[in-house]
């Protein structure tokens, strides 16, 4: 906040509890999506390192040093990717599925979040 960001805190939609429960990381850590001013994406370097500088910020889901793909899910529910050569892609199955590796971990770590067991 003290960035001039909007922080939330992701919820699972539809948790087997009655309250929604927070989505966790692969290492069960938190996680917040951040809406940030226009204005400080412009320098996307300077962002990140302000970002992962904050106490207690464990990763930064923002990290221009290895990107090859961005993904951003719009408020009608699409989803469009970004690829390092600045193409747009619109489906999944127009990326290389290894860019996607990793979904699973973090999806068992939400589930075991959900059902209490954290």
């Amino acid at each position: 906040k003290k960035m001039g960001a909007a922080p939330t805190q992701r919820l699972l939609p539809n948790p087997p509890l009655p309250a929604h429960v927070p989505v966790t990381s692969d290492t069960c850590n938190f996680v917040f999506d951040v809406q940030f001013p226009a204005a400080q994406l412009q320098d996307v370097d300077t962002l990140y390192r302000s970002v992962a500088d904050i106490a207690g910020v464990v990763s930064v889901g923002l990290d221009p040093r290895n990107v090859s793909m961005a993904v951003f899910g719009n408020e009608d529910g699409s989803v469009a990717y970004r690829l390092r050569d600045d193409t747009f892609k619109q489906r999944q199955s127009d990326i290389n599925s290894t860019a996607l590796r990793g979904s699973s971990t973090r999806t068992e770590c939400s589930r075991a979040t959900a059902r209490g067991h954290m």
